[in-house]
């Protein structure tokens, strides 16, 4: 199940427009040109680190995996921009990220 091409932003629904994964359709997908902030049932994500966020929503379950990544899924192989970054040994990285209680 590794993306072959891009696909619209609102493939699996509007998120940004306040839409919920479709409870009968697995959702598992990564979005490009994330802005760093995510919400979803009172709960609000933010990473200026990240490149990209990944939805996890699998059909019928009650919960959704909102992750911040700096990779694309199968980074090695892709022929684009957005392949990985490359470390020197004794080099590192990291991904900072906030999560907290949405405010009203």
């Amino acid at each position: 199940m590794m993306p072959e091409h891009p696909a619209p932003a609102d493939h699996f629904g509007h998120f940004a427009q306040g839409a919920v994964p479709r409870a009968d359709t697995l959702t598992d997908n990564c979005w490009f040109g994330w802005n760093g902030t995510a919400a979803w049932q009172g709960v609000e994500l933010r990473s200026d680190d990240a490149r990209f966020v990944h939805v996890f929503a699998p059909p019928g379950e009650d919960f959704v995996c909102i992750e911040p990544t700096s990779q694309m899924p199968d980074t090695f192989n892709r022929r684009d921009n957005a392949g990985p970054a490359v470390l020197e040994p004794g080099q590192s990285t990291g991904l900072g990220m906030v999560i907290r209680a949405a405010s009203n």
